[in-house]
């Protein structure tokens, strides 16, 4: 008899083990959302070591069961694949004081606020806020302003996007950068009408900042910050990251080895500019038995700013911005270059692509130094893409890209020229492969409420369905992991979990507030938030 139920359930859903293999874990009475397209919902499923074994009917799975199976009553509940964050940038800074600012604070807020800073820490602790692009633009927040709001501290604004940064005076010299600093490739500092810094650096200026200052943390400090990320990645349902880490591959890949994640990470190569557009980690392996979960592959370059600082290249000026288009980070010639390294890598290479004057450089680029068909085997990512105007889309689609979107940047439309932004829904019906990145709140529930709900551009929001496709088995792809991981299938790893509520069928609103009750990572429970039952029982005779 149970021969004959195995044969039903390989019959629906091939699986890996023979009858007299029982499974370690099965749950049941579930909701369970696949995320593979030939089978899209089942009631239960059966792991056996770090490996989906079955997937099927309540009757079917329960079958498999032997004496030590433990076995999760999911309670009607539904279970997903574990979600995938296909763009974070998961990095420590030095421990610090952060302003309680707006989205878009005032001089007069923020000063106040790095006064306070200074009251209530001492001499030596960072003060830090996140600013919007008024502070950003306006040229008397500067250096000069920074020291004298704070005495002379170290002093860091950070717009939110990431794209811009500025610095009182102890803030540069704690970080080695110095009055005759030379712009380094793909970005720049801004310089007075004397030739003297203001503090204030943009693009890979920014980020070779960002850079030196998350590896002045120490290891253990670092093992710390991961440790509580992951802890949050877990509660959200989150087993995967893509990390684009501010530490240096080197020091994060030692991080990693030393205190390991209890979630997996793939490690992407971010390399830093000051000396020359020079890649990192090439020595490094792959993967380590002392880091299981993680591998490195990869390596992400930034090709223009973002809409919300007017950055992101256009090609049509900024709304209100004069003639202002934004710009290239990268001039054509090298843009070119860098396409040709993508194009002889056996890695795959990630592009930050926010406008579409950035997009149009970079397809022109791409076929100027190879065939759309042997492209489309490389799966190129363009991360973000909210400027793939219609008119780009089909060469998208024929270089076989991948475009990773990031709903949390719906608040940038207004920055944005008329016409498209962030084609979602398109980019779908065009059999473009898309993924989901958090970059930012890592909130899964946040980020599928966005791009089902597309607010101001309802016409490009996709289905609850289509979203988590692409927070799962498109996030593999993407990673080219769709062979392992992505979809709740017979063969696949065991990662997955078990949610607060039904994310198919709640209010839109409602999903922000959905975690996870219970995560699985590599066939483990790696989070358990106490609401479901895990017991083994013999099974009858």
């Amino acid at each position: 008899m149970r021969r004959a139920l195995l044969a039903a359930v390989v019959f629906a859903f091939p699986i890996l083990v023979f009858a007299d293999n029982a499974p370690d874990l099965i749950i049941h009475h579930a909701k369970v959302f696949t995320a593979d397209p030939a089978h899209r919902s089942a009631e239960a499923l059966a792991i056996r070591g770090n490996r989906i074994v079955a997937v099927g009917t309540n009757a079917e799975v329960m079958a498999l069961a032997g004496d030590g199976t433990k076995r999760i009553d999911a309670e009607g509940r539904v279970v997903v694949p574990g979600f995938n964050d296909a763009h974070t940038h998961q990095g420590p800074r030095p421990e610090g004081f952060a302003l309680s600012l707006d989205a878009d604070p005032t001089w007069a807020l923020t000063s106040a606020g790095i006064v306070n800073g200074t009251e209530e820490t001492s001499g030596d602790v960072w003060i830090y806020g996140t600013i919007g692009p008024t502070l950003l633009a306006d040229p008397s927040v500067t250096t000069r302003a920074l020291d004298k709001a704070s005495g002379n501290r170290k002093v860091m604004l950070e717009s939110w996007t990431g794209h811009g940064l500025i610095f009182s005076t102890a803030a540069m010299n704690a970080l080695h950068i110095r009055e005759n600093a030379v712009d380094p490739p793909g970005g720049w500092y801004e310089r007075d009408a004397s030739n003297h810094l203001t503090g204030k650096m943009f693009e890979y200026a920014g980020w070779n900042a960002w850079r030196r200052l998350a590896d002045t943390v120490s290891d253990d400090e670092a093992i710390e910050a991961l440790k509580t990320y992951s802890n949050q990645a877990l509660a959200f349902g989150i087993t995967s990251i893509q990390n684009m880490s501010p530490m240096s591959l080197t020091r994060y890949e030692k991080v990693e080895r030393h205190g390991p994640a209890p979630i997996r990470i793939r490690m992407i190569r971010f390399p830093m500019t000051e000396n020359g557009r020079v890649t990192e980690g090439g020595d490094l392996p792959v993967a380590d038995k002392e880091r299981p979960l993680t591998m490195i592959s990869g390596t992400k370059w930034i090709l223009d700013g973002t809409p919300v600082e007017k950055g992101a290249a256009l090609r049509r000026p900024y709304p209100g911005g004069g003639e202002n288009m934004g710009r290239l980070d990268f001039p054509p010639d090298e843009l070119k270059v860098i396409m040709k390294e993508a194009f002889d890598s056996k890695e795959q290479t990630l592009l930050h692509v926010a406008g579409d004057r950035t997009a149009a450089a970079v397809f022109d680029a791409m076929r100027a130094v190879g065939p759309a068909e042997e492209w489309r085997k490389k799966r190129l990512r363009i991360e973000h893409g909210d400027g793939l105007q219609p008119d780009l889309i089909p060469a998208a689609k024929d270089l076989g890209v991948v475009v990773v979107i990031n709903p949390t940047h719906i608040v940038a439309r207004a920055a944005y020229p008329a016409g498209a932004y962030m084609p979602v829904k398109s980019l779908i019906k065009a059999g473009i492969p898309i993924a989901i990145g958090s970059d930012g709140p890592m909130n899964p529930g946040l980020n599928i409420m966005l791009a089902t709900t597309a607010p101001g551009n309802t016409a490009e929001a996709i289905t609850r369905e289509e979203a988590v496709d692409a927070y799962t088995r498109g996030a593999a792809f993407a990673e080219l992991m769709e062979n392992d991981k992505g979809t709740i299938a017979a063969g696949k790893l065991a990662d997955l979990a078990i949610l607060s509520q039904d994310i198919f069928h709640v209010p839109a609103e409602a999903l922000p507030a959905t975690t996870s009750v219970l995560t699985i990572v590599d066939g483990k429970v790696a989070y358990d938030a106490g609401k479901i039952n895990l017991a083994v029982r013999r099974k009858s005779v």
